[in-house]
C-alpha cells in the first residue's frame, strides 16, 4: 500500500499555497491523491471543497470567484466555502435553497500559507515561535514542484550532510562537510528537531546577520513517485554591530 494512501494522514494540517497565489482566483491542488480546489471568501479566509462541480464534474479550479462564492465556470453552479450549493442560475427561482453540498476541507491560514485538513485533524497546526517574535521576519524562498515522493521530500528537510555541498553558494560551507547535530524533543504529536551551525556573513562597517530558520515539510505528494509541491521559507534576524564573521543557523524541523 502506497505511504500517501494511510488513511491516518488525512488528519493532518498540510500547508498547500501561498495565500498571495489564491489572489486572483481559484487554484488547484492535489493533496493526498484528493485533487481540491482553493479560494478565498468575502473576509480572504481561505477555503478548500474538492475540486469537482456536483452538475457535470467540471473542474471548479476553472472557474471564478463571485462575493466569496465559487462559480462553476461551466453552467454557473455556485457554493459558499462549506461547500452547500448557493445557486443554480438555470433554476426558475435561482435563489431558492438547493439540497445539495459537496465535500468542504478545513481551510485556515498560517504563516503566510493556506493550510488544510482532509478529515478531523488529530493535533494543531505546528507553533513556530519566530512567526510571533517582532524581531523576526518571514523570507519566502520558494513554491515549486518536485517530482518526488512526499517522505523523500521529508528525508532532504532533515539531511544536514548535504548543505555544504547544495548550498556552498549561501549558507553551506564546502570547507566543513561535517553534519551538524539535531535535538530531538518528542510530543504526542510527533517529533520537534532543532539544530544549530555556524553560517559565514559578509561583514559590513555596520552590522552582520544573525539569521535563524524555522522551516517544515511543506506538503504532501499525490502519490509515491509522483510529483510534490514543496514551499520554503526563513524566519531571520538582524543584529546591528555585530563583531563576530560568523552567524548561527538555526534550523526548526517538526516530524509526525
Amino acid at each position: 500500500m502506497l505511504v500517501t494512501r494511510q488513511k491516518v494522514f488525512r488528519r493532518f494540517w498540510y500547508p498547500v499555497i501561498p495565500m498571495d497565489q489564491l489572489a486572483d482566483g481559484p487554484k488547484p491542488f492535489t493533496l493526498l491523491g484528493e485533487q481540491i480546489v482553493l479560494w478565498l471568501d468575502t473576509d480572504g479566509t481561505p477555503a478548500a471543497t474538492i475540486d469537482r462541480c456536483g452538475h457535470r464534474t467540471a473542474k471548479l479550479s476553472c472557474g471564478f470567484v463571485e462575493n466569496g462564492h465559487l462559480v462553476c465556470g461551466y453552467h454557473g453552479w455556485t457554493y459558499d466555502r462549506a461547500g452547500n450549493c448557493v445557486r443554480v442560475p438555470q433554476a426558475k427561482d435561482p435563489g431558492r435553497t438547493v439540497n445539495f453540498k459537496l465535500d468542504a476541507y478545513r481551510c485556515v491560514e498560517r504563516y503566510g500559507y493556506a493550510w488544510v485538513a482532509l478529515e478531523d485533524p488529530l493535533t494543531n497546526i505546528p507553533e513556530i515561535p519566530e512567526a510571533d517574535d517582532p524581531t523576526f521576519r518571514r523570507i519566502p524562498q520558494f513554491y515549486e514542484e518536485w517530482r518526488c515522493a512526499g517522505l523523500r521530500l521529508m528525508e532532504n528537510s532533515f539531511d544536514a550532510a548535504h548543505q555544504p555541498f547544495v548550498h556552498r553558494t549561501s549558507f553551506g560551507d564546502i570547507n566543513r562537510p561535517q553534519p551538524f547535530d539535531w535535538n530531538i524533543d518528542e510530543h504526542e504529536w510527533g517529533f520537534r528537531a532543532v539544530s544549530q551551525s555556524e553560517v559565514s556573513t559578509a561583514i559590513s562597517r555596520r552590522r552582520c546577520c544573525v539569521s535563524t530558520r524555522t522551516a517544515q515539510p511543506a506538503s504532501a505528494t499525490t502519490r509515491g513517485g509522483c510529483p510534490s509541491t514543496v514551499g520554503s521559507g526563513s524566519f531571520t534576524r538582524t543584529a546591528s554591530n555585530t563583531c563576530s564573521s560568523l552567524a548561527p543557523r538555526r534550523s526548526t524541523m517538526r516530524g509526525r
